[in-house]
């Protein structure tokens, strides 16, 4: 019986004054957000975060439309802390014998200067709502979240 490995990412759909980045992958050669494995020991967000560094150059603000301070009785919960994991979650096959489960994250950008690490992307580029519509090479899920990280990143 073949083993079918699961690795755990973070990707970050990130936005500035209404574009939203995307790259060419360095190895899949498609237009997808930024993003990557989580490391041992890392939070989904602090990944998210660490990924739009090193793959765009920007510092971002993560997106987080739940808010866990209090729950309706007022009462605070006893864990040492809530964290981010995202908007979306997904299973996804990277081959037949490999998995990502994805955490989907969302950002602000505070500047649209782009400086990606070295050997980190093939390209990245900025689309308007119409250009992520229009725009025949990419996929419908990663339309989906982009056109969500438009409408809700503010």
């Amino acid at each position: 019986m073949v083993e079918i490995t699961k690795h755990f990412t973070s990707s970050v759909y990130i936005v500035f004054e209404n574009k939203v980045l995307l790259h060419v992958h360095k190895k899949y050669d498609m237009l997808l957000p930024v993003g990557g494995h989580i490391d041992r020991d890392e939070l989904p967000a602090d990944a998210a975060a660490r990924k739009a560094k090193e793959e765009s150059g920007l510092d971002v603000e993560i997106f987080n439309s739940r808010k866990y301070d209090n729950f309706e009785d007022g009462e605070k919960m006893n864990f040492e802390k809530e964290i981010n994991i995202g908007e979306f979650c997904n299973l996804h096959y990277v081959n037949e014998f490999h998995q990502h489960i994805d955490f989907t994250f969302f950002a602000k950008a505070f500047s649209n200067v782009l400086k990606p690490a070295k050997g980190e992307t093939k390209a990245l580029y900025w689309f308007t709502r119409e250009e992520i519509i229009s725009q025949t090479k990419i996929k419908t899920s990663t339309k989906k979240y982009a056109l969500y990280a438009l409408d809700n990143v503010k």
